[in-house]
């Protein structure tokens, strides 16, 4: 592969994602919702090094503390883990988040993402679907500038 195609691809994706930052409102409090302590701590260090530690990064390992998490203080954004043990899947997951009253956007991470799991996660509510092998500051920081960019056009 050339290097075009490998790291000079990713340098220019993560230049534009630096410059398109300012268009991404200042996020304070995010909700990562994963059974896995691990893959919760990379998405709260990858959020931070974007954020800076002023962003306040909540930890949910269960549906149901999710749930309390989001009635206690609702948060800018939720990052879902796709499957959480015993059997919870996001598309059963996202309506209980939203029948707690958030109705702002929720970001699947999958280890599974195919088109037609993408579509069902669309339906079923979350705005975008990041595969979990491709989590890195610039995936979320292209999540990110997809989810507010029609924000940013309204104003």
């Amino acid at each position: 592969m050339s290097a075009g195609s490998t790291g000079g691809d990713f340098l220019a994706r993560k230049s534009d994602v630096t410059k398109l930052r300012q268009a991404v409102p200042a996020l304070t409090d995010v909700l990562v919702v994963d059974d896995e302590a691990p893959d919760a701590d990379r998405i709260r260090a990858t959020l931070r090094v974007m954020f800076g530690y002023d962003i306040e990064v909540r930890h949910a390992a269960t549906l149901g503390s999710a749930v309390d998490c989001v009635l206690k203080k609702t948060p800018q954004l939720i990052f879902l883990d796709d499957i959480l043990k015993p059997s919870d899947r996001a598309t059963d997951t996202i309506p209980f988040l939203r029948r707690a009253g958030y109705d702002a956007p929720i970001v699947v991470i999958s280890g599974q993402v195919t088109k037609k799991r993408r579509l069902e996660l669309i339906s079923a509510g979350a705005i975008d679907v990041i595969h979990k092998d491709d989590l890195d500051s610039v995936s979320l920081g292209e999540a990110l500038l997809r989810i507010f960019a029609s924000e940013v056009s309204e104003k």
